[in-house]
């Protein structure tokens, strides 16, 4: 079965491929596009059949839908480095006037995989704003137990999300809450530019509009948040009680995001990853969903 980022790598190659195709089959994909090339060549004849079917369905829409399109000078994929300095388009068409931004998602729509750390200060990196004394204390006994456990396996520690996950939750909740600045987190997680993302899942792909400065010419306009209106650990839906690894962020303007916390490695490091996912958007954002099957 092909691995996550192969396979999400395949389906950029295969939207730049498809535009390259419908505006100017001359072009050449710029670099660095032999990753994503590579990727694509090792789908099944199958699934690289499908990807082409749903890069087309795309490619035709947006380029009747946003005319900049027409006018592309050259395509580019974009190195992965882009969306660490907040620049999540994957894809570029650059035209005389305006580049425009596409960012690909294969049967997932997170958004970002942030870490938490000993020495990762969240709060510098996504709105400019160092962590609190107040928040090393309240974590700092926590990382420095798993800095001693470091080596060990995660599946070997019992109740490692009440032990672990959820005071560093608790944490995250009070730090944000005080000093997070709505917009900038946002622009952190979205990324600072407008684009359009696409989604391929089985049989269709979804096309939305993060129109965040009126620059793209499909999609209404959208508002980031200016406030923070509530942060809690959601209840499961089968218990009563609420998850220990889970934190969703309720903003004005009807954002809602999602962040799960979990070991994204096997051993112990004193370091956890945050799968971000959007669950709530403006009723403004655009989308159009395409089935290509």
């Amino acid at each position: 079965m092909p691995r996550p980022v192969e396979s999400g790598k395949a389906w950029e190659y295969g939207l730049a491929v498809q535009f390259r195709e419908i505006l100017n089959s001359t072009l050449q994909l710029t670099s660095p596009r032999e990753t994503a090339q590579e990727a694509y060549t090792r789908q099944s004849i199958a699934e690289q059949t499908r990807i082409n079917k749903a890069a087309n369905e795309v490619a035709v829409f947006l380029a009747y839908h946003d005319l900049r399109i027409l006018d592309v000078e050259t395509i580019e994929i974009q190195s992965d480095q882009k969306g660490e300095l907040g620049d999540v388009r994957d894809i570029l068409i650059h035209t005389p006037d305006a580049d425009v931004g596409i960012s690909a998602k294969n049967r997932h729509a997170a958004i970002k995989h942030s870490r938490l750390g000993k020495q990762l200060d969240f709060g510098q990196s996504w709105y400019g704003v160092p962590c609190s004394e107040r928040y090393w204390a309240a974590v700092a006994t926590i990382w420095d137990d798993l800095e001693g456990r470091k080596g060990e396996l995660w599946r070997e520690l019992p109740n490692k999300e009440l032990w672990y996950y959820k005071p560093i939750l608790d944490a995250f909740m009070d730090e944000i809450t005080e000093y997070g600045i709505p917009e900038l987190i946002m622009q952190y997680l979205l990324g600072r530019y407008s684009f359009y993302k696409v989604i391929k899942d089985n049989g269709t792909v979804k096309i939305q509009s993060f129109n965040f400065d009126k620059s793209l010419q499909w999609g209404t306009p959208i508002k980031l948040p200016s406030s923070i209106v509530h942060m809690e650990c959601p209840m499961y839906r089968s218990q009563n009680r609420r998850r220990t690894n889970t934190v969703v962020m309720y903003l004005d303007e009807g954002w809602q995001v999602s962040f799960r916390l979990h070991n994204a490695e096997s051993k112990i490091i004193p370091s956890l990853k945050f799968d971000v996912n959007l669950i709530g958007a403006p009723v403004t954002l655009s989308s159009h969903e395409i089935a290509f099957g």
